[in-house]
């Protein structure tokens, strides 16, 4: 299964390449362009401690900072907007797809699969395969762009301030790791979840259940309502370790 959605992203990449290519160039001017101010304001304490600075360096280095916000927040908005707006391309591709598929297969396959798993599958597993070719691949590229500028820039300053720096990461690796595979224990079990309860709420409405539901109609009610809340409290709990991966990926 894993593989399979990997090959749909390299496919979707492949058709849209020069897109890509596009978002790859914008991001590593991106990353480069981080690496600028750093360098632009060494200068000027080096000029200010030597007391050299003019007014005519003081205005160079101005601009140069300017010139580079500009041309940082403008590559940073095109590579959002076409990373992100492939990835609900993609998304909306996958789902279209997937239903012309469905509306082939024959009686055999309805019988063999559970509704509330396709129900799924169109849902959630779709939306994270959205999340892996949009965020997923801007950390991947974005790494990529932080190992090629500012990790070596870094060295140039300071070898042993780097590695210094550099042994809380591989900590906080460890640690994303840890929270990562209890994320997705947390993830499979919604997803279960949310197919059973999917399940039970088409049998109810195609009927299956009708006969009963005049007699225990009371009791049903209440049984759904429990396993309405339930799968919530399944659900809820996979945000709440969310903000904890995003924080070690920030720092």
């Amino acid at each position: 299964m894993e593989d399979m959605m990997l090959t749909l992203i390299v496919q979707h990449i492949r058709q849209k390449k020069w897109i890509y290519i596009l978002i790859a160039m914008t991001l590593v001017i991106y990353d480069a362009s981080l690496v600028i101010p750093t360098r632009v304001i060494q200068d000027l304490v080096d000029l200010m401690s030597r007391h050299q600075l003019s007014s005519a360096a003081l205005v160079r280095h101005v601009i140069i900072l300017l010139a580079t916000a500009v041309v940082s927040y403008g590559v940073a908005y095109l590579w959002h907007l076409h990373l992100f707006q492939e990835a609900v391309h993609f998304k909306f591709d996958i789902q279209q797809r997937a239903f012309r598929k469905l509306v082939f297969m024959r009686t055999p396959f309805y019988e063999k699969f559970r509704s509330g798993d396709m129900i799924t599958r169109f849902s959630t597993d779709v939306e994270a395969l959205m999340d892996l070719i949009g965020y997923g691949l801007m950390i991947i590229l974005y790494a990529g762009g932080m190992i090629a500028f500012i990790i070596p820039t870094m060295f140039l300053i300071s070898w042993k301030m780097t590695l210094i720096g550099i042994v809380p990461i591989l900590l906080m690796m460890v640690m994303i790791y840890g929270v990562t595979k209890k994320q997705e224990h947390l993830v499979e079990e919604a997803r279960e979840a949310i197919s059973s309860l999917s399940d039970e709420v088409l049998e109810t409405v195609e009927g299956i259940r009708v006969m009963r539901a005049y007699s225990k109609k009371d009791y049903l009610a209440l049984h759904f309502a429990q396993k309405t809340q339930n799968l919530a409290d399944k659900w809820n709990q996979w945000p709440s370790i969310v903000p904890c991966t995003f924080l070690f990926t920030a720092s």
